[in-house]
């Protein structure tokens, strides 16, 4: 069923990741609950980690295609180009160290909820995405046997 684990991590990643586009709820009521002040933080903090993702999709470009240069006779190459991506993009993107946080700027108790709704939409959605992709994954390659 799984004949390499370097295409069910590329396949996915990157299918949980369209489908996380899809699916997030783009409503965000908090915003409303911000001052002037703390839309001017937020943007700057969306900025920031719009660059760390930037620049991990960059060193994962990087990686990949220094792979494929090395290994250009691999028979799974593709797979392992888009793994390296995704893997690379996802790990610099955790341990890159964030110069602040949203929840620092917040002062009113709606805010915080608004913020926790923020964040467990987020987490939720990439579980949800995650756990679609698997399965499509698995159906897939059970297909092919």
């Amino acid at each position: 069923m799984f004949k390499i684990i370097s295409c069910a991590i590329a396949f996915i990643l990157l299918i949980s990741s369209v489908v996380m586009h899809f699916f997030i709820d783009k409503k965000d009521d908090f915003m409303l609950t911000l001052s002037e002040d703390q839309k001017i933080k937020y943007k700057d903090i969306i900025q920031e980690r719009l660059k760390i993702y930037i620049f991990g999709m960059i060193l994962g470009l990087i990686l990949g295609f220094l792979y494929i240069y090395i290994y250009s006779e691999d028979k799974f190459k593709v797979c392992k180009f888009v793994a390296i991506i995704m893997v690379s993009k996802l790990t610099f993107y955790y341990f890159y160290p964030k110069s602040d946080f949203m929840l620092y700027h917040l002062d009113k108790p709606e805010q915080v909820k608004a913020w926790t709704d923020v964040y467990k939409n987020y987490k939720n959605t990439w579980r949800n995405s995650l756990i679609i992709a698997l399965i499509s994954y698995i159906l897939l390659s059970l297909s092919y046997n």
